[in-house]
């Protein structure tokens, strides 16, 4: 403000001059009027609109004459769009402006690039050039915990070794309530059609439509930035210079990352083309219609987007503030974090220049706590930078809320925006220059000047979007929300080394019915307590080897027995075997398994941890039976 005030003043002097030379008015009208154009000026300098001075901000709004504006059969379009209602109206369509040189580098904000598959998980933009994609897998446990700041970190690490300019793209999403039924129906394809399982099958479509999960993708974009951590492409000034990574620069990028990630304990994949499709089609550069309003609200395909952009972080960041509001807010959309190294030695001199204007004040009379405490901050970064104990970066944090209703992506929006402000960031709402803005949430593109953050790997790890979502296996039983991400969660017992269970909680919280929930959709899942049944009986019939089909019609005789109204296939029998890990082999008579003495404990263990009725009849015990104890699901208040 003081530097924008002092040219705002030197413009306005010619015009105070003019004015005290009118010799038609008296000299203190004459002097009234100057010292009114000096003050017009310096008033000027100081309002702010979207983050930006109000004369850029006018200066952005003019622009969007030039400026691609809506996505029409996957091109960019230069339109008027206004939003009224529900509906975007898209009038006077223009192409595209193609500059030639000398001003083709003004194609970078004038030309909507497009996105082309080169090789495996490396996509061209064009204008743009080329990025790599990986997909990441997220932490687990809650976003305050120690192990999800350690986690931020290493990613933080991670990406800074790579001396490349980087992009952290969290997908929030509900759960696919289509895909949830579906596995619920291969899952349970042994239980007859009844009105439980009917239930059941709502319940777990209903859980996943109201649930969110995070997916994260890491995007690489050689060459993106300069030594300063500034992109080329977020200073007009500065687009002469800008790069275009080849498909060679993104594959080594893509490769190094593949090989450090590892050693770190990450995991990550190269993203395929369904993968990329998928991020994409969300997105301006996937979509085949889209248009933005001069209110900034976007319309992609059936649905609305709100972008928001922090464009200065609190003083003090906690690790995990930004997934935590993203989960409370409960946001679909995007999250964005760029990252871009910044050298040691471009970081010093901003900083020197920055304590030197601290001291500056200081001396002004301006002593005040909050200047001596930033001017600590700025000493203490310099030395810690000399020491090797920080790394300088810089950062852009953006989101995109989504919805298919405006009003319900205003107040999704308007949620998130109070919740980082209540951690300290200060949020605003982008609505210009045209497309320019949902680009920099978009994957692969430049992030909008107003965002970059000078900072350090330890605050940038603070403001990682990311956060896992375990017991996320669809095919296994729902048991339930999961209180930390919110996520439905699902498990089943069969499918750990351990199949004892612990449900804990204070008296009347519903232990004994998350025991009995849980119990009725592990036997909906495959009956697999009976077919440990037919097993235990074909132990103590003192049977040298086992095959599929004995023990389906054992199981069945086991059902028709107890009259539950069902039978069991060979295949499905099969099927509930395998996860057993019983070591099955196949011969002349098909598929079976030798009845050894570790197969034997090893099937009485399943039985004991199922608490399967065999076990409760007038038997005659086995050392097995009586060398093991009841196992079964415990409620523990």
């Amino acid at each position: 403000v003081p530097l924008r005030a002092l040219v705002l003043l030197t413009a306005c002097s010619p015009i105070a001059l003019a004015c005290l030379s009118l010799g038609a008015l008296p000299v203190g009208s004459r002097i009234g009027l100057a010292v009114a154009v000096m003050m017009l000026g310096f008033t000027l300098a100081a309002p702010m609109r979207d983050g930006i001075w109000i004369g850029t901000w006018c200066v952005y709004r003019l622009a969007d004459r030039v400026l691609p504006t809506a996505v029409l059969d996957g091109k960019g379009r230069r339109a008027r769009v206004r939003c009224s209602g529900g509906a975007m109206q898209v009038s006077r369509i223009r192409r595209q402006l193609v500059w030639r040189a000398p001003l083709r580098p003004l194609r970078h904000l004038t030309v909507l690039p497009t996105v082309s598959s080169a090789d495996a998980g490396v996509v061209r933009l064009a204008p743009g050039g080329a990025r790599g994609l990986l997909m990441l897998e997220g932490p687990g446990g809650s976003p305050n915990s120690d192990g999800h700041a350690r986690w931020c970190s290493t990613v933080l690490q991670w990406l800074l070794a790579l001396e490349c300019p980087a992009q952290l793209v969290s997908v929030v999403n509900n759960f696919d309530s289509h895909r949830a039924q579906a596995a619920f129906d291969e899952r349970v394809k042994g239980w007859p059609a009844t009105r439980l399982a009917e239930l059941e099958r709502d319940l777990a479509g209903g859980v996943a439509e109201q649930s969110l999960g995070l997916r994260h993708f890491v995007v690489l974009s050689p060459g993106l930035a300069a030594s300063d951590g500034i992109p080329w492409l977020s200073r007009a000034t500065r687009l002469p210079r800008a790069l275009e990574a080849s498909d060679d620069d993104a594959a080594r990028a893509l490769l190094t990352a593949l090989r450090t990630a590892p050693t770190l304990g990450l995991v990550v994949s190269v993203a395929d083309r369904d993968d990329i499709a998928d991020l994409l089609v969300n997105t301006v550069l996937g979509t085949p219609s889209a248009a933005v309003s001069g209110s900034g609200v976007i319309r992609v395909g059936e649905e609305f987007q709100i972008l928001l952009t922090a464009n200065r972080l609190p003083p003090t960041v906690h690790p995990g503030a930004v997934v935590d509001a993203l989960i409370r807010s409960r946001a679909k959309g995007f999250a964005s974090l760029h990252v871009l190294p910044v050298e040691n030695k471009v970081a010093r001199t901003v900083l020197h220049r920055r304590a030197a204007m601290q001291r500056y004040t200081a001396r002004e009379g301006n002593d005040a706590v909050d200047n001596q405490v930033a001017l600590a901050d700025t000493t203490a970064a310099l030395a810690a930078i000399a020491q090797r104990q920080l790394i300088p970066c810089r950062i852009a944090l953006s989101f995109a809320v989504r919805d298919s209703v405006l009003s319900k992506a205003a107040e999704t929006a308007e949620r998130l925006d109070g919740l980082l402000r209540g951690q300290g960031f200060d949020v605003v709402h982008p609505t210009s220059p045209g497309l320019l803005p949902a680009l920099a949430v978009t994957p692969g593109g430049a992030p909008l000047g107003r965002s970059l953050q000078l900072t350090s790997d330890a605050v940038a790890a603070c403001l990682v979007p990311a956060l896992g979502t375990p017991f996320g296996d669809q095919r296994q039983p729902l048991i339930g929300i999961n209180q930390l991400t919110g996520a439905p969660a699902y498990l089943s017992i069969w499918s750990r080394p351990n199949h004892n269970a612990v449900v804990v909680g204070s008296s009347g919280s519903g232990k004994s019915v998350a025991a009995k929930s849980l119990l009725v959709r592990h036997v909906m899942e495959g009956a697999s307590a009976v077919v440990i049944e037919a097993l235990l009986i074909a132990c103590h019939e003192q049977r040298a080897s086992v095959h599929v089909g004995e023990i389906a019609a054992l199981a069945n005789g086991i059902l028709s027995a107890r009259s539950d109204g069902y039978q069991l296939e060979a295949r499905k029998v099969g099927s509930i075997l395998r996860s057993f890990s019983l070591g099955q082999r196949r011969d002349s008579r098909g598929y079976g398994f030798l009845l050894s003495t570790p197969c034997k404990r090893r099937i009485h263990q399943l039985g004991r941890s199922m608490d399967v009725p065999f076990f409760r009849g007038d038997i005659e015990k086995c050392d097995l039976c009586r060398n093991l104890q009841p196992s079964t699901v415990k409620c523990t208040s």
